[in-house]
């Protein structure tokens, strides 16, 4: 397609002149702003979904253990907001740069392997589902972060940085520990036994940190959300009802048509007899409904099977040539803005509209974020 080499050359000579990393973030604010067409972000979280002024309060104090804050657990992105003189008003904004970050590094990790173009398709496709949009609908919320840290945590070839990434994101969100299993086993790198069970060995050492942080916050304060909050069987088995409702349609809208990706590289893999692989996908979305068990947003949670769309680029790019793969990609990227997007959680989902209806239907005097 002419388009793409177009594209791609225009790519190339902007890393020529700005170098890759530079030409990552570019790519990244163009895509988040993109996406803001599609899915208009709250830069408020007055009236903002569950506990987003929660967060915003810990932006502006987060050792005030005298508030007694429900989320006191979960002190990363509202410290590192703090620390970056983002904190009130300014707070939701944070969350959405690191959305930003998210989708540069994203493009410049792929372009050691792959062509401009495929990078960018890698992007976009962050940029266009609930990794970054989840943070459009829920103002303030951690998530990006945690993200930005399971990418860093599966992408570095450094232990020790994969292990600090690790002890971060446990103590930005506890969900983040279900991704535990899939970011010690990496069956794609032909690595020796004893080199995965010393990450293990590894990351399990990084719940020190988590748990000493806890036992501290605990002899100050009395937060709502801990162990107790949602390890007992009344609490699962209603969280569990709540989940069935809209379990389906938040699996699904985390991707939506992108979910093509993942299940053309599992039968590929399969075909290929790469079964390790393979299982490794299906342990990514597996470990992504794990939450659900405890917490009721499946269109935030389920977008933590982001990894496994990623890493099924990387296989359909080991077996289709460039221009095949590319075009396949765009077109699935272009199919996709056919599907409605929906935000859900326990009995409820959103439809989330582009920034311009949202603008048209507040002049007649209705609220878009209800309907």
């Amino acid at each position: 397609m002419k388009i793409l080499e177009s594209a791609s050359e225009t790519l190339l000579r902007l890393e020529k002149r700005w170098g890759i990393p530079l030409t990552g973030l570019a790519i990244g604010v163009v895509l988040f702003l993109a996406a803001t067409v599609l899915v208009a972000p709250r830069l408020t979280t007055v009236g903002g979904a569950g506990l987003s002024p929660e967060f915003q309060n810990l932006s502006e104090e987060p050792f005030n253990f005298s508030r007694n804050s429900p989320l006191q657990y979960r002190i990363l992105t509202p410290l590192l907001a703090h620390v970056l003189m983002l904190r009130g008003r300014l707070y939701p904004v944070f969350p959405l740069l690191i959305g930003v970050a998210l989708l540069a590094t994203v493009y410049v990790h792929f372009r050691k392997s792959s062509s401009p173009m495929t990078s960018a398709a890698a992007a976009a496709m962050m940029a266009f589902s609930m990794p970054l949009l989840s943070s459009f609908f829920c103002a303030g919320y951690p998530d990006a972060v945690s993200y930005l840290l399971i990418w860093i945590c599966l992408t570095a070839t450094s232990l020790p940085l994969q292990c600090t990434a690790f002890a971060l994101m446990l103590l930005n969100h506890e969900s983040t520990a279900f991704a535990f299993p899939f970011l010690a086993y990496r069956p794609w790198n032909q690595e020796p036994i004893r080199k995965t069970v010393l990450r293990a060995v590894l990351l399990l050492a990084m719940f020190i940190p988590l748990v000493a942080y806890r036992k501290y916050v605990d002899l100050h304060s009395a937060p709502l959300l801990g162990a107790g909050y949602y390890l007992n069987v009344a609490a699962i088995a209603d969280n569990v009802k709540k989940v069935a409702h809209f379990a389906a349609l938040g699996l699904f809208e985390a991707f939506r048509l992108f979910w093509y990706v993942v299940l053309f590289a599992l039968l590929v893999l399969v075909r290929s007899r790469k079964i390790g692989e393979a299982a490794w996908l299906i342990l990514v979305v597996g470990c992504a409904c794990l939450p659900l068990v405890l917490a009721c947003d499946t269109g935030r949670f389920t977008a933590l099977a982001f990894p496994a769309v990623l890493l099924s680029i990387k296989v359909l790019g080991s077996h289709f040539d460039k221009a095949t793969l590319e075009k396949s990609l765009w077109l699935l990227f272009a199919a996709n803005f056919f599907v409605p997007v929906y935000f859900t959680w326990e009995r409820q989902s959103a439809f989330l509209l582009p920034w311009p209806i949202l603008f048209l239907l507040k002049l007649v005097g209705m609220d878009g974020w209800k309907i």
